[in-house]
């Protein structure tokens, strides 16, 4: 399943976890979630168009380089 979320040309979805930590949304950055059906188990990941792959809990280079990698892995 994929949502898309469209805001005004140039404008960013902001995010502030809750430790003060900020991060916003741009064109093409995307989010990837993956949740065991039982929702003990969950990762997500930022994927910044033109930069990388990050971890969302840490917000540290993942070491995938593309979303197929992720989905192999889960």
């Amino acid at each position: 399943m994929a949502y898309h979320i469209k805001t005004r040309q140039g404008l960013k979805i902001e995010h502030y976890y809750s430790d003060g930590r900020h991060w916003a949304f741009n064109d093409g950055d995307m989010l990837v979630r993956v949740m065991s059906q039982d929702n003990r188990f969950q990762r997500a990941w930022i994927v910044k168009r033109g930069e990388g792959i990050f971890d969302y809990w840490t917000q540290e280079w993942s070491g995938y380089h593309r979303i197929e990698d992720i989905l192999s892995d889960y």
